[in-house]
């Protein structure tokens, strides 16, 4: 995005995602007392540790925020040239492999180095088949395209963004539905398509997650008309009222339809619920969009690199791909407050890895040329 059309509360989301996201990952791996503080939680409704459940509360935003605000940045782009054809828009082909790309990603970070002879004999573990964010992230992404490209044919009639906007509430109304059937879904078909949509390791499914993806693709459709509206607090004030009503009216729907046809909609009312807080800390950081200087600051950089903090974030956490992360050695093993303590640290470290990357760069030019 250039420098001039770029909108830095995007980026500034997208940082506070991704640092939500590895205090969080952070915590919930070495903390000796996550599982049963989350067992309190969830047949509680609170647990012993009050800190934590605050922690807990602000950590179940993190991947709504980050579906919301791919949405909100590849649709905002994607409109950059409505007049072109399809595939002829640098962004459809852009998004294309950027779609592939992330999904390869995905499935590649669940391979493991030292498995390799297993997997060289012809076997592939079930977990390899697991439907994570990066899998989820890049079909939303392919989605959109297809929705963006059947949406052409009958764009006199309908804007884009009340079209993202049905499809996104649509998802999240569906989602009810499809967890309270029989067995996997689709039945009878391999399990990585199953968990796609309901199935053995569905973790972040495309219902409901895309449904996030699309609602902000809906708000990036709107400001892309006139991004100038994001600096309007009359705009802001509606922009959160609008979400608020919005969400209240998903509630009440899951609320009046709960028990139709032994369907538990209340149960999964969240991603309304969810929906609110997006609504709400994306109208704050809109608020804050004047006071945003640069896009070349630690935290708007942070915000770009989000896709290599998440792989390299996920290698020395968890040993995906190389086999040894810090799960070997600190894994449930530390107090509240350490845990605390390490996940500062651990931000720390990505935050020098950020700053210090333009460096790296400017190196590897100077090495290849």
């Amino acid at each position: 995005m250039e420098e001039s059309k770029r909108l830095r509360f995007i980026d500034l989301a997208r940082s506070v995602a991704i640092l939500m996201m590895l205090q969080g990952h952070f915590i919930s791996l070495t903390y000796s007392g996550y599982h049963d503080r989350h067992a309190e939680l969830t047949t509680e409704g609170f647990s012993s540790n009050f800190f934590f459940d605050i922690w807990f509360q602000l950590r179940s935003l993190t991947a709504p925020m980050f579906f919301t605000v791919t949405g909100l940045v590849f649709v905002y782009l994607l409109l950059a040239h409505p007049n072109e054809s399809f595939f002829r828009q640098k962004r459809v082909k852009k998004g294309i492999r950027r779609g592939f790309y992330i999904v390869l990603w995905g499935y590649l970070l669940q391979l493991n180095y030292q498995n390799l002879s297993y997997y060289l004999s012809g076997r592939i573990n079930d977990r390899f088949f697991a439907f994570h964010v990066l899998q989820s992230i890049g079909f939303s992404i392919l989605v959109l395209l297809l929705i963006y490209g059947l949406y052409r044919f009958v764009r006199n009639c309908v804007s884009l963004h009340w079209v993202l906007f049905a499809i996104g509430v649509g998802v999240f109304l569906l989602n009810p539905i499809l967890k309270s059937t029989d067995g996997y879904f689709p039945a009878g078909v391999h399990r990585m398509i199953q968990n796609m949509f309901h199935g053995p390791e569905s973790f972040f499914p495309l219902v409901p997650w895309i449904g996030f993806v699309c609602t902000g693709g809906a708000i990036g459709a709107y400001i892309r008309k006139d991004r100038s509206i994001i600096r309007s607090k009359r705009f802001i004030i509606q922009f959160i009222l609008f979400g608020s009503a919005v969400s209240g009216l998903g509630i009440a729907t899951c609320y009046l339809l709960d028990g139709v046809n032994s369907i538990d909609f209340w149960t999964y009312k969240g991603p309304f619920i969810q929906l609110f807080f997006m609504f709400l800390i994306l109208g704050f950081l809109m608020r804050l969009e004047p006071r945003l200087k640069s896009s070349e600051s630690l935290m708007m950089r942070i915000g770009q690199n989000t896709l290599f903090i998440y792989i390299f974030h996920a290698m020395i956490l968890y040993g995906a791909l190389i086999g040894i992360g810090l799960r070997s050695w600190i894994d449930k093993s530390l107090s509240f407050p350490m845990a605390v303590l390490g996940a500062i640290l651990f931000l720390g470290f990505f935050a020098l890895l950020i700053h210090w990357l333009p460096y790296y760069e400017r190196f590897k030019q100077r090495i290849l040329t």
